[in-house]
């Protein structure tokens, strides 16, 4: 008889064994030996049976909450080429925590090591994923409260800030807020969330993914109002929140903007106070804690 902890442990790679084609359990891939020694049958059910309910509740969970979390990604790939994917992603990522939350976490580096299968659409791939892990998170994030001109001080320039956690900053090829708009209109983006598509609804994909063009944006996904918004944002504003974010000092980083010559014509002290102040009263920047 094993003990406790090894019969959970052995009980869970069982759940965790990948399922086939007809979402039944494989038995080549179980300890059948630590099976048989286990787990007794019924009159009704094999001993594998009774394992293969448990199975099937610990993948069925785990494909929804992704079918949940990614519906814009299920929506580019397809039905039978995304389910591929989040298979070989359990697979390899199984379970370890109580929460299904940050369970998706990994799933854009997961892409891009699969490029291979994907070729020129992996980087789609990989950028919705990414953006829509950035819509999860910032919606859970904390929100900080708005900086003040009390907060800066006497000499603004040298402070450091950063960037609220409910505020996510990201360079994208491809026009992927507008595009995640177009699903949300009729609640497409909602079915694709909960449920199997009708051919209608499949065609209307296909053809918002066929109108897809590269085009290079930047965007701020973030909270308001306990909701989650897109907010196009100039290139010159990104690298300028990014620099905040790296804790390069206010001043400096203003600096290393305004002398890019891409920058030339695009911004100047006006642009720059106003665009500071909508990132302030919105919270998206807070003063940097120094470390003790």
């Amino acid at each position: 008889m094993s003990s406790l902890a090894q019969l959970q442990k052995d009980f869970l790679s069982c759940l965790q064994a990948p399922l086939n084609s007809k979402d039944r359990l494989q038995p080549s891939r179980l300890n059948d030996r630590w099976i048989k020694s286990e787990i007794k049958p019924n009159p009704r059910l094999t001993a594998i049976d009774r394992i293969e309910i448990y199975a099937r509740q610990y993948w069925f969970r785990i494909l929804e909450s992704l079918y949940d979390d990614f519906p814009g990604l299920r929506a580019l790939m397809g039905d039978q080429e995304f389910e591929r994917l989040i298979r070989r992603y359990i697979e390899k990522f199984p379970s370890r925590s109580y929460t299904l939350r940050d369970f998706g976490t990994r799933l854009p580096s997961f892409i891009l090591k699969e490029k291979r299968a994907y070729q020129e659409k992996s980087s789609l791939y990989y950028q919705m994923a990414t953006m829509e892990l950035a819509q999860l998170h910032v919606y859970d994030e904390n929100e900080e409260s708005p900086l003040t001109a009390k907060q800066l001080g006497a000499r603004p320039l040298d402070c450091r800030l950063r960037i609220s956690p409910h505020v996510r900053l990201m360079a994208l090829d491809y026009p992927l807020d507008e595009w995640q708009l177009k699903l949300n209109q009729g609640g497409l983006r909602e079915q694709l969330s909960n449920g199997v598509l009708d051919r209608r609804l499949k065609s209307k994909c296909r053809a918002l993914v066929g109108a897809i063009k590269k085009e290079r944006i930047y965007l701020a996904v973030h909270r308001y109002q306990f909701k989650v918004y897109f907010k196009r944002i100039e290139p010159w504003a990104f690298e300028l929140l990014t620099a905040f974010d790296q804790g390069i000092a206010l001043g400096a980083a203003i600096e290393k903007v305004m002398k890019q010559k891409k920058f030339k014509n695009a911004v100047n002290a006006s642009s720059v106070q106003t665009e500071f102040q909508e990132w302030s009263a919105m919270g998206w920047i807070s003063l940097r804690k120094l470390k003790k």
